[in-house]
């Protein structure tokens, strides 16, 4: 089983600060978001604002 897939990802592991994690955890509990969720929407709306991908290709 397992759950339907948005599309097909690749797992990577990054090192952050703790501080960023714990602002990141944070902000997600308050959205109501996984972590994982969290870090995909930031990193999205930077390659909207900075014109790297159009903001009707987000998944999120």
């Amino acid at each position: 089983m397992g759950r339907n897939k948005r599309e097909k990802t690749k797992v990577h592991g990054i090192r952050l600060p703790v501080r960023l994690w714990e602002k990141l955890r944070m902000i997600s509990n308050k959205e109501y978001r996984s972590l994982n969720a969290m870090i995909w929407k930031v990193v999205e709306d930077w390659l909207v604002e900075h014109d790297y991908m159009d903001d009707k290709d987000r998944m999120r």
